[in-house]
């Protein structure tokens, strides 16, 4: 038989093996454990997408509920006292606000307001008034026209005011200018 040779090792070469092993194995941990890691992350990113995809189609479910609502209440046609209650309110909220920007008022009192015309995103309606002028009554622009003299106060004024809409909101139009009357019921 033959000869056999003996190999004889070092302790350093030993130990450079071993760390050489674990350090394979080392690299072998952190990658499985960063797969793992980063698994975990995927699936939380994807439970976060699939609630948030969940309140978006709820979100978007009632926003259809609205605009159906909203496009309801559009075509539904008032009937002709409903429309001529509301454009009625809508005018004297309107000349209300007018008369209150009037520097040369002490008070103001609407009685009534009526529409009487309504065409075209346009409507004009007939105010009875009464206002009492800041300062002496006698000399004041607000004895003009028509109205009653009682003490300080001009009772029973009369005005036709047209009012039209303007960006889906209507407004006083000045441009129209006021037509003094008597206001007939």
């Amino acid at each position: 038989m033959g000869e056999t040779k003996v190999i004889k090792v070092r302790p350093s070469t030993i130990v450079c093996i071993l760390l050489i092993i674990l350090l394979i194995a080392g690299c072998g941990a952190l990658y499985y454990f960063g797969f793992v890691q980063k698994g975990n992350q995927i699936e939380k990113v994807e439970a976060e997408s699939k609630e948030l995809k969940t309140k978006n189609v709820e979100l978007e479910e009632q926003i259809a509920t609205v605009e159906k609502e909203k496009t309801e209440l559009e075509e539904k046609e008032m009937t002709e006292e409903e429309a001529i209650k509301w454009f009625s309110e809508t005018g004297e909220k309107l000349f209300e606000e007018y008369l209150s920007k009037q520097d040369d008022l002490k008070s103001y009192k609407i009685n009534s307001c009526k529409m009487i015309y309504y065409y075209n995103d346009e409507f004009v309606c007939a105010v009875d008034y009464d206002v009492e002028p800041d300062g002496n009554v006698e000399e004041s622009k607000w004895l003009a026209g028509n109205g009653e003299l009682s003490g300080n106060t001009i009772k029973g004024k009369g005005v036709f005011l047209s009012f039209k809409k303007v960006n889906d909101k209507y407004i006083y139009d000045e441009e129209a200018g006021q037509s003094t009357s008597w206001v007939v019921e």
